[in-house]
């Protein structure tokens, strides 16, 4: 650090040693004047051709400052190298820069504006406003960069310097770049002199590289951007590159030596193809091709030929510079290109302070060495030529060092350090130079550091934070790019003009054509020229280049940014919905915003480039029609691949609607060149000019003409004709680029680099791309000919030098949340694909960059490699780390990546890194989702199709996505379960048992498994799937729901996965059928019919048609409707009505709603009346009805069901047809002709008859089931039932009798291969009944009590059990006479039991006996009875329910009555309710007279507290069941119904379900709680109609909050003590069950819907949610466990079980093995006997006096 000096001051020798000069000069003194700011008019210099009447120059300084110094005129006597004081000696340093310099700089500045084609834009205001230019798209603004960058250019000379870049590169850069990464910032060194390859220079433009780099670093870094390392050495004196014709006429008559002015003629051509003309200074290798050659003596040999002919030039043009051409213009032969960098990095910068350091190392005592007797001295300091010549570069040091730099950078910016000298000059291994080096590193990275944060802060505090904002800046920018050097196109141009002046237009305009005809251009152009098209108003235009940015990538992101655009626009709020149909719906909404003074103007570039998820390139999501003042143009290739083209052509049908991009004529070509040429100011000689013209008759595409362009504009006028030929092909031209790219840049360097931008997944970054070559050997080797740097890296250098060439051919765009470079357009990705990622290179190619991402080679880790002498070793190669979490965000770049590449290159890798390996696959579903993961399983599994790991558990996620969708921490727990018992190669399932992340553990598997008959789990619909159908190959199925998108979604049933969508056409699909031969599909919504194409566009609609439909007809080409007493017939060609057919003299009307109730064949439909009774057929060709036949009795008989024709379905030979009904499912076959009935079926029962179907062959006829499919084997009359499903079905259609399509409650779509063999889960606890109708777990968690029906059919058969959770097993069982309605425990031995006579009864567990029978009787409405916690005492109604009694439990007597208050009398028709509640610690009883007010009593006096009456506090009723009492008996909350305000109306009030909190102990209400907040957003907020914040469920949550359950399906948190609402817990999608202990650490949340079907564990303290579980069979009933830990479920029927439940990775619960073992011998399911005649006796003593109650009394 510095020592604090002012900024505007320069240091005191006493405060700072660091800024002395070389130890010989004096300290520059205190100048206290404050600098003024540096002075950047430039002034233009022309130089007359003629040597005799050269301009005076007046060098004189600006008299700017009072202080400032002028330099000396310079001596025209004097001689190059010349110290003494009239010949320039050493001056103070000028505060202010002289003209000489202004003009110098203006020439750096020319040189920079030529090489990066600078311009200048007015600067805006960054503010996102509704008149922000940024968001209204004007293109015309300069806009800030948004890329997160921190890029250094490393300036220094080479030779003295190389131990601290090299120290720098081992130790310092790995630091920042991992620090930068930490922030979120990408790290960039450009080092220019490090690792140069000796052809580097050969054709001399590395300077115009260097300048270009460095203004890159000022532009794009954030912090630091220029380090300067100078020191004891000027460095490097060169000619310039090129020399205008003027100056060199002037320098070469100057050269008095003939031979030498001949070298400089020789070497320097003169170029008439720039403008102006310039002499070029020719490549060495043309004159000397020993330069590049590989042979090291030639090389050695040709290098000193270069440097002998370039010291002469150099010295003849400076002498002649010096003499002939004014200071400003003569610096530029003599300037060190180390001070051209200075000059432009540090000194022209007004506030280097931020930006710059300068590492100023200054050897003690090295200017009076001698360098005869120091080998290496001349590496440290100036010694190469002549005496004068290195004197000259010394002084030139001294005043750039002590004169400028150290002026000008801020003193705590100046780091210097002074070392002693060694024979080795700076020595690594000297212990003084080692800490040195060490010192100087450490403050480097400190320094480093604290530039950075600074930057960041004040970038924040300036910062496009805003995501709408930079979206738009970046495609501003890129607009920009484009728009640069277009000409031409005036038609297109025209055309979009006229679209968009149009006051008619009510449709998109399409822009089409092939890939490189110019669309992107011509898009950008437009957007640029709509302000000047729409002067008369303010356009908004809103712009996206398609796949230039991550959000433009995807649909999800391109929507949403858009509508927040437009919305900010025109000052509306904006809230966005969350689905993408709703996004799409919003668009459209948005769009009318548009006023007349404000047209808007969208434009989207290359749909073809937008993410397929999602269906996005369906373009369901695009208006069809816009409103006036609104103009949408997009554009398109045509290529069907790419889907989006086609679709627009079946959406728009008007040719007016599209513009095909013509090609190229050729007077438009010769406008075009002549343009660009003069934009790059160049032309071309009259031949040259007329092959470049010609080019365009060979291929008319804007990108041939480019490319050919960019050939030619490199000729100069005296190459020979041979050197100016052209190809005649895009992709000729393309190879052709490439060979000239491998020639100058080396072909394995150029392969290699191109390979892997090539074969990665969608582009490198920069920094990607340097470290991916810096592990490949093949590419340091080469570069490392001649020599070998200590870091074994790719020189920066190479990869800048090969980005310059190809850089309007690449494109930055987003991907994985960066920018990264890929090929712009398709052909040169062919091109690439077919030379550079051939098969024999193409595993080595994506290993280097599958090791890359996953950071194989980083952190540290030493890569071997065997260098050019075969000569072994292993280096650092300091690449960017790859962790899967970069600080706060996933790293998408590894996980996107390396799955991908890893495939390619080998399968063990690809599943140890990746596919099998649980960390990467866990974040990866966490930062991306489950869909990319069964993409990247999909395409392993195609090139790996044996491999029995991937199958598995591709097919496990597969199965999962549901849950990993709903929430994608559930990876674990679904993989252990359905992978257990798999033998896979890597233990995968030991990763996932052992990961971090809390998970719910079922005892048993629970979930179904992969590798059996169900093949894929398709989700993508939110709410039950109504229909399914298959297409005739097999290949494709449709569904459809009617949740909130009312969506409508096709399925590859191959690959299993989504398609297209077509959602929210209109309300409530409820069936979908393939029509006329497969080309439409019919959608059911409700009364009217849509047929949809492919595309997804309508092609007709039939409204209004009420009743029945069929589809037959041969192909399914016909719809008939049966709509009261008429028949109408439609061709499903067209939509058209070819027949209508009424019933004449008839009663019977059609059925009207009953889907499963007809049926169709390709000449008929059976179908049947409205009740259901009879049927009638309807025969196609004669356009017929029969007459109504009757199968079941109209008559209803008392006491037996009423049966009806639930089902019908014809047989395929159309000779016979089948109908059912639900109840008894008897199969009757009839006779289509005779119309008689042939045979009947004895059906099943238990079976539900609907939506039959048949196969082909009409062996078999199958149905949904329950939770199966039913079968029956029509020839053998058999049935079976095979697919056990987790969730009731709803539809079931197959295909061959091979794959099957099921549809069911739970949103899933699930196909089947009825050819594979199903897979038995085989960890499964004991099957305990059909139906589990009770269950209790008992104090010691090992066990719990359960009542199980055993019979289907015959409810009353029961079985009461006690079940060995640990063993999973029955180990005590009876069989009782009558089911037990209540069942409590009372210790771990007896049970209390309220049975069907109305008794209380206790069973002994041990004997499945009953021990004890309690006094007198309950009421027949008890729902429940209340146990004291130690089981000794029992609470209940008395038998009227008009007071409570208190039970012994030893004795079975009535130990009290609980009477009520004096001034509540007792009334049969005002007894309690059933439900009523008692606190744990048995001190609290609060129950509730029916209809009247609730009593609170005191237990252990039998003393009513209070009364708390409803109607006191203007309450009405409520459920008794939404109330909770605390353990401690202190508070209790009860619902109530209160009213608020209604929107709209000042009259009506809306009825809410709320709920007031009770202070039992100080006997008053504390508050009425209700979440007004949200209920007000309900009201607002269209999507959330009919939703509101009514309490569901109450409970206590603890000592000091209330949890309750909401109809909104929001958990709420309130504090019990104040009515405060503490937190809303969000999550759920569906109603809501909550299970908890007040003492226990969590609770427990399962949502009952099938749609979730998903339990949450949530933390108390934290109100977290832990872990969840989403299941594939449905919970039927829940119980908490005594420990709050643990709970236990309860499965459906047909094989119901008990799965216990605890949470892993948390505070482990009590073990269940460690529990003791309660019962032990033999168990035999003995007779208990719980109903007696006894129980009917009357007992006289009973002091439950309460009359008997009967339905009349309620």
């Amino acid at each position: 650090m510095g020592s604090g000096g002012s900024k505007t001051s320069a240091p005191k020798k006493a405060e700072d040693n660091r800024v002395q000069s070389n130890g010989s000069s004096k300290p520059v003194q205190n100048n206290k004047t404050s600098l003024p700011k540096p002075e950047t008019k430039t002034t233009s210099i022309n130089i007359s051709s003629n040597p005799d009447s050269k301009t005076k120059y007046d060098s004189k300084t600006s008299q700017n400052s009072a202080s400032s110094k002028t330099d000396p005129p310079r001596n025209e006597n004097s001689k190059p190298g010349d110290t003494s004081e009239t010949a320039g000696a050493k001056t103070k340093a000028t505060l202010v820069k002289s003209k000489s310099k202004q003009r110098f700089q203006m020439g750096v500045n020319k040189t920079m504006m030529k090489i990066t084609k600078e311009k200048t834009m007015p600067r805006i205001n960054l503010n996102k406003t509704a008149t922000s230019p940024i968001l209204n798209g004007d293109v015309s603004v300069q806009v800030p960069s948004t890329s997160k960058i921190v890029r250094i250019f490393t300036s220094s000379t080479f030779t003295d310097t190389m131990h601290e870049r090299n120290t720098w590169m081992r130790e310092a850069y790995p630091q920042l770049r991992s620090y930068c990464q930490t922030r979120g910032y990408e790290f960039q060194v450009v080092d220019m002199r490090w690792g140069i390859r000796d052809d580097a220079a050969d054709d001399h433009t590395t300077f115009d590289l260097c300048m270009t780099e460095l203004r890159l670093c000022q532009q794009l870094s954030t912090g630091p951007n220029f380090i300067s390392l100078l020191a004891n050495k000027y460095g490097y004196r060169s000619p310039p590159r090129t020399i205008s014709v003027d100056e060199f006429q002037v320098l070469s008559a100057g050269v008095k030596n003939e031979e030498i002015k001949t070298l400089i003629t020789k070497w320097y051509l003169r170029d008439d193809n720039a403008v102006p003309p310039e002499y070029v200074l020719q490549p060495i290798s043309k004159y000397i091709p020993n330069r590049l050659s590989h042979d090291k003596d030639l090389q050695s040999a040709a290098k000193d030929e270069w440097n002998d002919d370039e010291c002469d030039m150099q010295d003849a043009l400076e002498e002649s510079a010096r003499a002939n051409l004014p200071k400003e213009q003569a610096e530029k032969y003599y300037v060190s290109i180390t001070e051209k960098e200075i000059q432009k990095g540090l000194l022209d910068v007004a506030n280097p302070g931020p930006h710059c350091l300068w590492f100023w190392r200054n050897i003690d005592g090295i200017d009076e060495l001698d360098g005869s007797k120091h080998k290496v001295l001349r590496r440290y300091i100036d010694l190469s030529g002549e005496e004068e010549y290195w004197k000259e570069s010394r002084r030139l040091l001294r005043i750039l060092e002590d004169e400028k730099m150290k002026h000008h950078l801020p003193s705590e910016n100046v780091h210097q350090n002074t070392v002693s000298w060694t024979e080795k000059g700076i020595d690594p291994d000297n212990a003084e130079h080692k800490q040195y080096l060490k010192t100087m590193t450490d403050t480097f990275i400190k320094e480093m550091i604290e530039l950075i944060e600074r930057g960041i802060k004040q970038r924040s505090d300036r910062e496009l934070s805003d995501p709408v904002m930079l979206e738009c800046c970046q495609h501003i920018r890129f607009c920009q790019q484009k728009c640069e050097n277009f000409c031409g196109r005036v038609a297109s141009l025209e055309k979009i003009k006229t679209y968009i002046t149009s006051e008619s237009t009510t449709k998109p305009l399409i822009i089409h054509g092939a890939s490189g005809c110019g669309k992107t251009s011509l898009m950008a152009m437009a957007a640029k020229l709509v302000p000047s098209w729409m002067s008369k108003t303010q356009p908004a235009v809103v712009l996206r280049f398609i796949g230039t940015t991550p959000d433009s990538s995807n649909i999800n992101g391109l929507l949403i940014s858009i509508i927040n655009q437009i919305k900010t626009i025109y000052n509306q709020a904006s809230h966005n919905p969350e689905s993408l149909q709703e996004l799409s719906k919003e668009l459209e909404y948005v769009l009318n915003f548009a006023k007349p003074a404000k047209p808007l103007i969208v434009l989207l570039d290359s749909l073809d480039q937008i993410d397929i998820s999602y269906n996005a390139r369906s373009l369901f999501w695009l208006p069809r029609t816009i409103k006036k003042y609104v103009k949408v143009i997009v554009s398109t290739l045509e290529d069907e691949e790419f889907e989006c083209f086609p679709k627009l052509k079946a959406m728009f049908k008007d040719e007016e609607d599209f513009w095909l991009v013509p090609e190229l004529k050729a007077t438009d070509a010769e406008g075009i060149i002549q343009q660009w040429l003069k934009s790059r100011n160049r032309t071309l000689t009259s031949p040259q000019l007329e092959i470049l013209n010609k080019s365009v008759y060979h291929c008319p595409l804007p990108l041939f003409l480019k490319l050919s362009f960019e050939n030619a504009q490199g000729w100069h006028s005296y190459w020979d004709k041979s050197e100016t030929v052209l190809q005649k092909t895009i992709r000729s031209s393309i190879d052709n680029l490439f060979t000239k790219l491998e020639t100058k840049h080396g072909e394995i360097f150029v392969s290699r680099t191109l390979g892997y931008l090539t074969a990665s997944k969608n582009g490198l970054s920069e920094s990607e791309l340097e470290d991916v070559l810096s592990c490949d050997e093949d590419v340091l080797n080469d570069v490392y000919q001649f020599w070998v740097p200590p870091v074994r890296r790719l020189p920066p250098l190479l990869l800048v030098r090969l980005k310059a060439e190809i850089q309007q051919y690449i494109v930055e765009r987003g991907s994985d949340g960066i920018r990264v470079l890929y090929w712009y357009h398709r052909q040169f990705i062919e091109a690439a694909r077919a030379r550079y990622c051939k098969a024999s290179v193409s595993v080595m190619i994506n290993k280097g960059l599958a090791d890359f991402f996953d950071g194989k080679w980083a952190d540290g880790k030493k890569k071997p490699y065997v260098d050019k002498k075969k000569k072994s070793g292993e280096s650092d190669r300091h690449v960017s780390s790859q962790p899967l979490i970069h600080g706060n965000s996933y790293n998408q770049r590894r996980l996107n990546n390396s799955p991908y590449h890893r495939t390619k290159v080998d399968v063990l890798e690809l599943k140890k890194e990746c596919l099998m390996n649980y960390e990467f696959l866990q974040a990866k579903v966490v930062a991306s989702s489950v869909r990319p993961i069964l993409d990247d399983f999909a395409f392993a599994r195609k090139l790996y199709p044996k491999d029995r790991d991937l199958e598995s558990v591709g097919a496990a996620i597969e199965m999962s996505q549901g849950a990993l969708l709903y929430d994608p921490f559930q990876l674990a727990p679904q993989l252990l379960d359905r992978l257990a018992g798999e033998q896979l190669s890597i233990d995968l399932l030991r990763q996932c048992g052992s990961c971090s992340v809390p998970f719910l553990v079922p005892d048993q598997e629970v979930l179904m498994k992969p590798g059996g008959q169900l093949i894929y789990c398709l989700s993508g619909h939110q709410g039950p799937v109504l229909s399914v159908d298959i297409r005739q190959d097999g290949k494709v199925a449709v569904s459809c729901s009617d949740d909130d998108e009312d969506s409508v979604k096709t399925w590859d049933l191959i690959d299993g996965k989504l398609l297209k969508s077509y959602d929210g056409i209109k309300l409530n699909p409820c069936q979908v059928r393939y029509v006329c031969n497969d080309k439409y599909v019919l959608v059911d919504y409700a009364d009217d019919y849509i047929a949809l194409q492919e595309s997804g566009e309508v092609a007709f609609s039939i409204d209004n048609i009420g009743g029945q439909s069929a589809v037959g007809g041969k192909n399914k080409t016909l719809l008939a409707t049966f709509c009261d007493n008429t028949v109408d017939v439609y061709k499903m060609e067209n939509g058209e009505c070819v027949t209508t057919v009424e019933i004449s003299e008839s009663k019977l009307m059609f059925c009207l709603d009953m889907p499963s109730a007809i049926a169709a064949s390709e000449n008929y439909v059976v179908l049947t009346d409205s009740d259901q009774h009879f049927f009638t057929v309807y025969n196609f060709p004669k356009r017929s009805l029969s007459n109504w036949v009757q199968v079941f009795s109209t008559e209803r008989i008392s006491g037996q069901p009423d049966l009806t024709i639930d089902a019908i379905v014809i047989i395929p030979d159309e000779n016979r047809f089948i109908l059912s009904n639900v109840r008894d499912n008897d199969l009757h076959i009839y006779d289509m002709k005779s119309l008689d009935k042939l045979k009947t079926i004895k059906g099943f029962r238990m079976d539900f008859a609907q939506n039959y179907r048949i196969t082909a062959t009409g062996n078999f006829l199958y149905f949904p089931g329950e939770v199966d499919v039913v079968v029956w084997n029509l020839k053998k009359e058999q049935r079976s039932a095979i697919l056990p499903h987790p969730v009731p079905l709803r539809n079931v259609i197959c295909w061959g009798w091979k794959t099957m399509v099921t549809a069911t409650d739970d949103t899933t779509v699930r196909v089947w291969d009825l050819e594979r063999k199903e897979k038995e889960t085989k960890n499964q606890s004991l099957v305990l009944g059909h139906i589990i109708r009770y269950f209790v777990p008992m104090n010691n968690p090992r066990y719990a009590v359960v009542m199980a029906q055993t019979d289907r059919t015959d409810t009353e058969s029961v079985c009461l059990q006690v079940y060995d959770i640990q063993a999973k097993k029955v180990v005590r069982e009876g069989t009782p006479n009558a089911p037990p309605g209540v069942i409590k425990v009372l210790n771990d031995k007896r049970i209390a039991v309220v049975t069907s006579s109305r008794k209380i009864k206790t069973i002994s567990l041990d004997t499945m006996t009953v021990d004890k029978v309690f006094d007198g009787d309950v009421s027949p409405y008890t729902v429940d009875i209340h146990v004291k916690s130690d089981g000794s005492e029992i609470l209940t109604h008395t038998r009227g329910r008009q007071r409570f009694k208190l039970y012994n439990a030893s004795t079975g007597e009535i130990k009290a009555i609980i009477e009520r208050p004096a001034d509540v009398k007792r009334d049969k028709k005002s007894p309690f309710e059933e439900t009523f509640y008692v606190n744990r610690d048995w001190t609290v009883l609060v129950g509730r007279i029916s209809g009247g007010p609730w009593l609170v009593f005191d237990v252990p006096t039998l003393q009513c507290l209070k009364t708390i009456s409803l109607k006191e506090y203007n309450y009405s009723d409520m459920d008794i069941e939404k109330a909770v009492l605390s353990d401690d008996g202190h508070t209790f909350a009860f619902g109530v119904n209160s009213y608020i305000e209604s929107p709209g109306s000042t009259k009506e009030k809306y009825k809410l379900a709320s709920f007031v909190i009770w202070n039992v102990n100080e006997k008053k209400r504390i508050t009425l709680c209700e979440d007004s907040e949200y209920q007000q957003q309900y009201f607002e907020v269209a999507n959330r109609k009919g939703v509101d914040v009514s309490v569901d469920e109450m409970h206590v949550l603890d000592a000091g909050r209330l949890l309750t359950v909401h109809d909104d399906f929001i958990l709420r948190v309130w504090d019990r003590k104040t009515g405060e609402l503490l937190k809303r817990l969000e999550g759920h999608h569906s109603a809501v069950q909550v299970f908890l202990r007040e003492d226990g650490p969590y609770f427990f949340s399962y949502a009952t819907y099938e749609e979730e079907n998903a339990i949450r564990v949530w933390d108390k303290s934290t109100l977290d949610c832990l872990a969840s579980y989403k299941l594939d069979n449905t919970v039927v009933s829940t119980r908490m466990c005594e420990d709050g830990k643990q709970f236990i479920t309860s499965t459906r029927s047909p094989n119901a079980r008990l799965v216990h439940w605890r949470v892993e990775g948390v505070d482990n619960s009590t073990s269940l093995a460690s529990c003791p073992m309660l019962f032990k011998g033999s168990v035999s399911n003995s007779s208990l006997a719980l109903e007696v005649e006894d129980d009917y006796l009357i007992n006289e003593n009973d002091l439950d006096t309460d009359e008997e109650e009967s339905d009349d009394d309620n």
